[in-house]
């Protein structure tokens, strides 16, 4: 992913400098012709990647006959939009979902719009949905899971630079938070899911591969005799 910051460092080849401590100083030879060309090429590239990241990244389909519901890709608020629109004109039963996570909030927002429909979700073979993605998986009425489920603590991926290290811990309690009660309000023990939430972070995952497995966090009855054992993907190494 390009990320896209205040200053823009001009590389030599284009008239600037390498130099990162003058991002934004060109070359005074640098003609204003070539400078024109220069931030259109910078315009279009942009362009380019926020159309892309719209339309092929976050994909919504329905598919009429079956009544089912295709979703893949990024979870963002792009693609709950799409889905909201589809499930106000037409009539869900099944939601397939993939992706590799995406806005916490988004997959919270899909997830209430998915349970509000009623729908089953099924998690397609050799596919996997992640973070954002497993957390919308969760309003399903029924979770079928043949491919997998990663879960992980909330976290986000995006604040205001000027946001201090402690406004953000308190951010991150809140997305806790926030994860807590939508698992409760989808049916789930909150004890089922003290690892995903507690142990572990934006690159270790807690993983299930088994919608039975998932059906047994679900009421406040749930006990420890019950837990399954959770798999640990830990991709911080």
């Amino acid at each position: 992913m390009i990320k896209w910051w205040k200053h823009h460092l001009v590389p030599r080849y284009m008239g600037g400098s390498d130099d990162p401590s003058n991002l934004v100083k060109c070359n005074q030879d640098l003609q204003i012709s070539e400078r024109n060309n220069m931030f259109k090429n910078i315009l279009i590239t942009m362009s380019l990647l926020l159309t892309t990241a719209t339309s092929t990244m976050a994909a919504v389909t329905y598919v009429p006959a079956t009544k089912l519901l295709q979703i893949t890709g990024t979870t963002t608020g792009w693609q709950v939009a799409q889905v909201t629109a589809i499930m106000q004109a037409e009539d869900v039963r099944i939601v397939q979902l993939s992706g590799p996570g995406g806005d916490f909030y988004a997959g919270l927002r899909l997830g209430s719009a998915i349970r509000e429909e009623g729908a089953t979700v099924i998690i397609p073979t050799k596919k996997t949905c992640i973070s954002a993605c497993a957390f919308a998986a969760l309003g399903g009425s029924d979770v079928l899971v043949d491919g997998k489920l990663w879960f992980h603590r909330p976290y986000l991926q995006s604040v205001r630079t000027t946001t201090s290290s402690e406004d953000y811990a308190g951010l991150v309690t809140g997305a806790i938070l926030d994860a807590a009660r939508y698992i409760a309000r989808m049916g789930y023990s909150l004890q089922f899911f003290t690892a995903p939430l507690s142990k572990s972070s934006p690159c270790k995952f807690y993983t299930l591969s088994k919608g039975e497995d998932l059906a047994k966090g679900k009421g406040e009855a749930w006990a420890e005799a019950e837990a399954v054992n959770w798999e640990i993907l830990d991709l911080c190494k």
